[in-house]
């Protein structure tokens, strides 16, 4: 594996833990036990760079 690839899996890790979390805040809030706060709305402003973020390392990859 190079740095290249090493460097995107790594982004993509923060960004499939982030989007789990968020997934898991979703089903928390059906379920009435939690609430659309400011704090997950941080999630989801960290999610959305966490995302650009893996996209920019991906590049390399697939361009």
């Amino acid at each position: 594996m190079n740095a290249d690839h090493e460097k995107m899996q790594a982004k993509y890790r923060v960004w499939k833990d982030l989007t789990e979390a968020y997934e898991a805040h979703i089903s928390a809030m059906w379920a009435q036990t939690a609430v659309f706060d400011d704090e997950f709305k941080d999630l989801i402003k960290r999610m959305e760079v966490a995302h650009a973020e893996f996209m920019a390392a991906s590049k390399p990859f697939i361009s």
